[in-house]
């Protein structure tokens, strides 16, 4: 049986390549359009939102229930309310956040710079860095959690370096105001 060698050589290729066809694609290098773009994002978010917050007298995120930015995911808008409007509803106690979920303290740092992205499962978890007289701290105070959704990045939720996340906490606190109520 003789075989042609051209349809020969193309089955002998599709077949060596196909690992790397149906391989994910692994994430976007340091120096890619892609991280580059959700590094400058979340930087720019960072800086509205720290300028902003020195400007409005209420705790810091409070502001942003007004006019939500569009670059906040709508599930974490949500969560932030429900928080505030149970804190609302109490006089001298606190039920809700007591810290800014975005700075990960009560003290906001003289500025934030981005620093590592990582990508897994089409998240990209941003490092953020705390600089206060002009040094950075050695570890990241937060770490934004974005995903691109209908051509636009959002901020889905905020991971702390003590541990923890937004989401976590705000559910947490949900939870306890309904077992406190019954």
């Amino acid at each position: 049986m003789r075989f042609s060698r051209v349809p020969v050589l193309f089955v002998l290729l599709f077949v060596l390549s196909w690992p790397a066809l149906s391989q994910p694609k692994s994430a976007p290098k340091s120096g890619s359009a892609t991280t580059a773009s959700v590094r400058a994002f979340v930087q720019k978010f960072y800086d509205w939102y720290l300028n902003t917050s020195m400007e409005d007298p209420r705790p810091a995120w409070e502001f942003l229930l007004d006019e939500p930015p569009a670059t906040l995911s709508p599930e974490l808008i949500s969560a932030l309310k429900v928080d505030w409007e149970a804190q609302q509803k109490v006089d001298n106690e606190n039920v809700g956040l007591d810290f800014d979920p975005f700075f990960s303290g009560n003290d906001p740092c003289d500025r934030y710079v981005v620093g590592k992205v990582h990508s897994k499962a089409g998240h990209y978890l941003v490092d953020m860095y705390c600089i206060r007289n002009e040094k950075k701290e050695s570890k990241p105070c937060a770490a934004a959690d974005v995903v691109r959704k209908n051509g636009r990045w959002l901020i889905v939720n905020v991971w702390y370096g003590t541990g923890g996340e937004m989401l976590g906490v705000l559910e947490f606190l949900r939870d306890k105001r309904a077992k406190d109520a019954h």
